[in-house]
């Protein structure tokens, strides 16, 4: 679908707000608004109304605060409308929040917060407040304590002189990161090597997608470390409760399980078209 919006907002919950804050985590999925749409909504218990989450625990904080990811929409984040990706879909069955004006809901699909991404920290009573900023794959966050490599299935990649690298859209070009020293490129501050180039001098840029199913279950395959791996289910609510997934945030199910348990993984590259 076609997304006019240049800048979405997702609403955190409070141990997503604490993964970025402690380990700097880059992974973005689930539902997420138009900002426009919310410029005005800076309290936070009218924002949990908003998003139809005020009874759920996970949005809690011991402070009463709430947090928000604004992030820019940029090529090869894919959205799609929540009934769309699941007809069953229960937390926004008309596609729209469920409190305060007509706001419509998107569905982005598993990938890495791109650069220009910000946290934002809301109070009763105060101005909203800016605490990290996504700057760069080599930088990460700043304002936040981690920094994880980038490493996995999250996220563009990039070949360049036949390497597969991590990659992301940056206004002068692309960024790429090697966790190896490479011809061309500079060791930034956290160890990993960067260079931001041209597109032309870029074989590819692209995004991999490997699915599999986890019993008889439809799944993408986030990251594998030795004989684990990070699942994430597509399916519903009371399906992943069956087979015993966890809920990390509304409609987005997620399992360590080893490779033994998996079925056959199939991939699939969506290329940036130049």
């Amino acid at each position: 679908m076609t997304i006019p919006q240049q800048t979405m907002i997702k609403l955190l919950t409070a141990a997503q707000a604490q993964s970025i804050a402690r380990d700097g985590a880059t992974a973005l999925v689930g539902h997420v608004v138009p900002a426009s749409e919310l410029e005005s909504v800076t309290d936070p218990a009218v924002l949990r109304q908003t998003f139809g989450v005020e009874e759920d625990r996970r949005y809690d904080d011991p402070e009463g605060a709430a947090y928000v990811l604004r992030f820019p929409v940029e090529e090869l984040q894919r959205f799609t409308t929540p009934g769309r990706r699941r007809p069953t879909d229960r937390t926004y069955p008309t596609g729209f929040l469920p409190g305060g004006g007509i706001v419509p809901v998107s569905w982005i699909e598993y990938t890495r917060v791109p650069i220009g991404s910000t946290v934002w920290r809301l109070r009763a009573g105060t101005t909203p407040e800016g605490v990290a900023v996504y700057r760069s794959l080599a930088q990460g966050w700043q304002g936040v304590q981690g920094y994880p490599r980038p490493e996995g299935l999250e996220g563009p990649r990039a070949s360049w002189r036949g390497l597969d690298l991590p990659a992301a859209l940056t206004n002068d070009g692309v960024e790429l990161v090697s966790l190896e020293e490479q011809h061309g490129m500079v060791q930034a501050p956290t160890g990993v090597w960067q260079a931001v180039l041209p597109r032309s001098e870029l074989e590819a840029v692209f995004e991999i997608v490997l699915t599999t199913t986890w019993r008889d279950t439809p799944a993408r395959v986030l990251r594998s470390n030795g004989d684990q791996v990070l699942l994430l289910l597509e399916t519903d609510r009371e399906t992943a409760t069956t087979i015993g997934a966890t809920e990390v945030e509304p409609d987005v199910f997620q399992v360590v399980t080893s490779r033994a348990e998996i079925g056959t993984v199939s991939g699939l590259r969506n290329e940036l078209v130049a």
